[in-house]
């Protein structure tokens, strides 16, 4: 996977995205379609195995271009300062850039 930037400051215009409310932010695909739908009883496990961090709305984040899966519900991105990509749901993601 090739992320394009490692600061959401130094995006480009096309991949820099903002979070929409809470989102819960998946490490691995896996644990992403096992989170659907978000389910308050199973969330606080996968939180508690460190296997999904809750990202604030607001959030500045890049796109990481090469994400492996054709799922468009799926978009893979790089906060900065997280030493790991997560998986979040489209809806849970605006487009800083009308271009994407």
């Amino acid at each position: 996977m090739s992320v394009q930037c490692a600061h959401a400051a130094t995006c480009s215009e096309t991949q820099e995205v903002r979070i929409v409310g809470d989102a819960p932010a998946a490490i691995s695909y896996d644990i992403f379609k096992a989170s659907r739908p978000v389910d308050a009883r199973k969330l606080p496990s996968f939180i508690a195995a460190q296997q999904v961090k809750m990202l604030p709305d607001g959030t500045l984040a890049c796109i990481v271009t090469d994400d492996g899966v054709a799922d468009p519900a799926a978009i893979l991105i790089q906060v900065p300062n997280e030493p790991v990509n997560y998986w979040v749901r489209s809806w849970n993601v605006e487009f800083l850039s009308a271009a994407y």
